[in-house]
């Protein structure tokens, strides 16, 4: 933590990551609507006011949970951007597959219906969709267009992104090498023929 910060400061952000580490533990657990504010709060160690007062109410605490995920997850995608398209690709695909791997609670909670209900999870494929555009269109430039590029990499995001959760939530005997490469096959042939097309 930063040692310029205040005691006040430090115990604020202290108690945000609290409340995010209950929240995230408790929904992958019990579910996003099985879970109250009130038992959040208890397993941080807060009142309930709290966790309203940081994030407005249990919908605003998902959404940080989720967004703060995927932060991480898209700032680890950003690094290996640069370099051949393939190389890149597939360094994408196993950032995405070990970060699931890592994070099945967040997966879970990622494809909750309540997450899926109060539109969380289209916030975060939506997010992976427009890495994903940002990355058609430097390579493509002007010679794809914008809603072409955004149909192709909302396609491959929703094929990776449901074949993981599928893996996650069926935790079949498949090793995380074995998903990688699947789905790294998939999307690499996918690209080839949305390349043909456009």
């Amino acid at each position: 933590m930063d040692p310029a910060l205040n005691a006040r400061q430090r115990s604020r952000i202290e108690t945000r990551k609290r409340l995010l580490q209950a929240g995230a533990r408790l929904f992958a657990l019990k579910g996003v609507s099985a879970t109250t504010a009130a038992e959040i709060a208890r397993e941080a160690g807060v009142a309930v006011g709290t966790l309203y007062l940081h994030f407005g109410d249990k919908s605003g605490l998902l959404r940080a949970i989720l967004n703060e995920g995927v932060e991480a997850l898209l700032q680890a995608m950003a690094l290996v951007a640069d370099g051949s398209d393939e190389r890149c690709s597939r360094q994408q695909v196993d950032l995405l597959v070990n970060f699931a791997e890592k994070n099945r609670g967040l997966c879970m909670v990622l494809f909750d219906p309540e997450s899926i209900r109060i539109g969380a999870t289209a916030d975060v494929m939506d997010r992976l969709t427009r890495f994903q555009v940002d990355r058609l269109l430097g390579r493509c430039g002007t010679a794809v267009r914008l809603d072409q590029a955004y149909l192709a990499a909302r396609a491959m995001v929703g094929m990776v992104m449901h074949g993981i959760y599928w893996w996650i939530q069926n935790d079949p005997k498949l090793e995380a090498h074995a998903v990688a490469d699947i789905l790294y096959s998939l999307r690499t042939g996918a690209m080839a023929s949305v390349a043909e097309v456009l």
